[in-house]
């Protein structure tokens, strides 16, 4: 179990490549398997993610996270710093 992990720019290089949907939800179901339950922290720091990204990445049912995008004062016009929380156990 980890406390936390930190991704720079590994969602953004999966997303690059065809089929990256697939990618994305075995990379968040494998952080939701490792991260503390609950509060273990996944720190996302990638380029402006599009809103519908956004809500994909939200809505994984492979991921026990609870998301929040585009923190205020670490994101820019350019790069978002998102964080998201391990849920408890279901």
């Amino acid at each position: 179990q980890y406390d936390v992990i930190i991704d720079k720019g590994l969602i953004d290089a999966l997303m690059c490549g065809e089929g990256w949907d697939a990618d994305v939800k075995r990379l968040l179901s494998g952080a939701s398997d490792v991260l503390r339950k609950p509060g273990g922290l996944y720190i996302l720091v990638s380029y402006k993610l599009a809103s519908h990204t956004k809500e994909f990445i939200q809505n994984s049912e492979a991921s026990s996270l609870e998301w929040n995008f585009d923190l205020p004062h670490e994101s820019s016009s350019v790069v978002s710093f998102s964080t998201a929380r391990s849920k408890e156990s279901e």
